[in-house]
């Protein structure tokens, strides 16, 4: 990178570090210009869990959730197309919205993790497809999302069975 004369690499790292110092410089700029101070409304606390059953706004709110996330699979989804679609997606639908109300998790996470699970499951309804495709079989499309999700299942209890058992071998031997 000394050379009279810059490699392509050279060039390009001294591309990336001017582009880093200009937007370091653009940010500091705009800071100290658009800078506007608003009053800081006092903060309340936050109310605290109750392990009673969720009132009449927490039902609506996990209805509401429920409804939307059904849409969302009914309506959008590729996995709506296979057979058994329906009950499935009432049932994780309905599971999402109520730990929505129970715990009070903000919708837009309850939403992001709904879509990851669906977007696992699809991978997962590919997979099992696939195996039965390597085995010589028809792939019939009337048990892939129960089977998918029976992989799906072992592949996230995994990893915490093989901690467990560690965990259990290693209190046997009385580790301190």
């Amino acid at each position: 990178c000394l050379e009279q004369s810059l490699s392509q690499p050279c060039m390009a790292l001294f591309v990336l570090f001017l582009a880093l110092v200009v937007m370091f410089v653009g940010t500091m700029v705009t800071s100290v210009f658009l800078r506007r101070q608003k009053p800081k409304a006092p903060e309340e606390p936050p109310a605290p869990m109750s392990r009673q059953a969720p009132g009449m706004d927490a039902r609506r709110a996990a209805a509401h959730m429920t409804n939307g996330l059904l849409e969302v699979w009914m309506h959008r989804h590729c996995l709506r197309a296979l057979p058994d679609a329906v009950p499935l997606a009432r049932s994780t639908a309905s599971l999402f919205g109520a730990l929505h109300a129970v715990f009070d998790f903000q919708a837009g996470n309850v939403h992001n993790q709904h879509e990851h699970l669906l977007s696992l499951w699809r991978s997962h309804c590919a997979s099992v497809a696939d195996r039965f495709i390597e085995r010589g079989e028809e792939v019939t499309e009337s048990g892939l999302l129960v089977e998918a999700l029976g992989d799906l299942h072992a592949e996230l209890m995994e990893g915490f069975s093989n901690w467990r058992e560690r965990f259990c071998e290693e209190e046997a031997t009385g580790f301190e």
